[in-house]
Formats: C-alpha cells, sequence, structure tokens
C-alpha cells in the first residue's frame, strides 16, 4: 500500500507541475499581450495628439469660413436692399419727371400742331390767291 500512496503523490506532484508549466506559459503570454497593447496605446496616443490638433485647426477653419459666408449673406442683403431702394427712386424720379414734362410736352405739341395747322392754312390761301 506504501507503493500506491507514492504513486498516488507522484501523479498529484506531476500534476501540480504540469499546471505550473502551463499557468507560467500563460502568463508569459498575458505578458507578451500586454507589452502589445502598451505599444499599441503608445502608438494611438502618438497619432491622437496630430488627429486631434487637425479636427481642431479644420473646425476654426470652418467656423471662419461659416462667418465668412454669414457676412457675405449679409453684404449680398444690404445690396439687394439698397437696389430695391434704387429702383424704387428711380420709379419715383420716372413719376416725377412724367408730372412735371407732360404739361409742357403737351403744351408744345399743341403749339407745333397750331403752327402746322396754320402754315398749311397760309400755304392754301397763298396758292389760292
Amino acid at each position: 500500500m506504501d507503493w500506491i500512496v507514492a504513486v498516488s503523490v507522484a501523479v498529484i506532484a506531476l500534476s501540480v507541475l504540469v499546471v505550473a508549466v502551463a499557468l507560467v506559459a500563460v502568463a508569459a503570454r498575458i505578458r507578451s499581450a500586454a507589452r502589445q497593447l502598451e505599444r499599441l496605446a503608445e502608438t494611438v496616443q502618438m497619432q491622437v495628439v496630430p488627429i486631434s490638433h487637425d479636427v481642431m485647426v479644420i473646425s476654426q477653419e470652418v467656423k471662419r469660413v461659416v462667418e465668412t459666408i454669414g457676412e457675405q449673406v449679409e453684404k449680398a442683403g444690404e445690396g439687394v436692399t439698397a437696389l430695391r431702394e434704387t429702383a424704387f427712386r428711380v420709379r419715383e424720379l420716372e413719376r416725377e419727371l412724367e408730372r412735371k414734362m407732360e404739361g409742357p410736352l403737351v403744351e408744345v405739341a399743341a403749339l407745333v400742331s397750331a403752327v402746322a395747322k396754320g402754315f398749311q392754312v397760309f400755304r392754301k390761301v397763298w396758292r389760292r390767291g
């Protein structure tokens, strides 16, 4: 029976040794994976800083462009308003000129018509006589 106990102890010792070797292998793999994760984190960190800077610069440029567009739209609106006001003034000037010129033009037309009629009458009389 002593030999059964000795064999059992040897099997247990061998099992513990196999588990210990397996744990050492697993620990080595975990350590390797941890190193790879550290390198990956460093790489990501080195790339994130310039990317975040680029994103900040791009967002500032977009903000500036949007502000410029807003200013241009405002200026265009002011230009359209000024154009409308000018068109209104031109129409008012046209109406004013029409109002002021209509009377004298009618008088000149009547005078020209009267002179022409008088000339025709004078010519008729001159031919008869």
